[in-house]
């Protein structure tokens, strides 16, 4: 069961949800030395955005039961799946959900 998903609501960008609250990211990244930097940098670009940090896919799919957030931000290279079945485990649980995908390896054609 994933957390419901009203299209009709938009906040002041365009994202699903409540207008008078922030825009929110799951950020899925099982590094935490590299998480904490892109929590930073979109704290420090004082948009108000919200971001929840999941250090796993399990964890992550626990947190999408609860709560939709308006973006995933994907770490491709997770220990337990990476690449496009990362991508796949989201959709599988919200189809709808916006994913951005990122990987801190040098490599064009895995990106």
């Amino acid at each position: 069961m994933r957390a419901p998903h009203d299209p009709r609501r938009l906040n002041r960008v365009g994202f699903a949800g409540a207008g008078n609250r922030p825009i929110s990211l799951l950020l899925i990244e099982d590094d935490q030395a590299d998480a904490i930097p892109v929590e930073e940098l979109i704290d420090d670009a004082g948009t108000g955005i919200s971001v929840e940090w999941a250090a796993s896919m399990a964890i992550a799919a626990e947190k999408l039961t609860h709560h939709r957030p308006d973006c995933v931000l994907l770490d491709l290279n997770l220990p337990h799946t990476n690449g496009i079945s990362a991508v796949d485990r989201v959709t599988k649980l919200d189809a709808t959900l916006p994913i951005v995908v990122f990987t801190g390896l040098n490599d064009e054609h895995f990106g």
